[in-house]
């Protein structure tokens, strides 16, 4: 069994704002973003590609989206349905069943 010694020491991460050094959990608080908002935006720094951020999706085609046939075949069949069946009339939002007697 090893034994470690208890004197390690943490290296602190400061971070700036208004020209005064803060800790992480201040700056992240003071900023309102989370820390992995935060661990991103300093990845981004350290590759020297900062810009905005884009969603890793961003770009692709949607793979759940109906094709324009489903979309006419959806549409035929509510225009016919409509014809066949008439339209919904919807009901008073404030009246009851018992205003008219039944």
């Amino acid at each position: 069994m090893t034994a470690f010694s208890l004197d390690r020491q943490r290296n602190a991460t400061f971070l700036f704002s208004s020209d005064r050094q803060i800790c992480r959990e201040a700056f992240v608080y003071a900023n309102d973003i989370t820390k992995s908002r935060l661990y991103r935006a300093r990845k981004l720094v350290s590759n020297g590609s900062f810009g905005n951020r884009q969603h890793g999706l961003a770009g692709a085609k949607g793979t759940s989206a109906l094709k324009k046939p489903q979309i006419e075949g959806v549409l035929r069949f509510l225009v016919e349905y409509g014809s066949l069946h008439g339209l919904p009339v919807p009901a008073c939002a404030n009246c009851s069943l018992t205003k008219f007697g039944q």
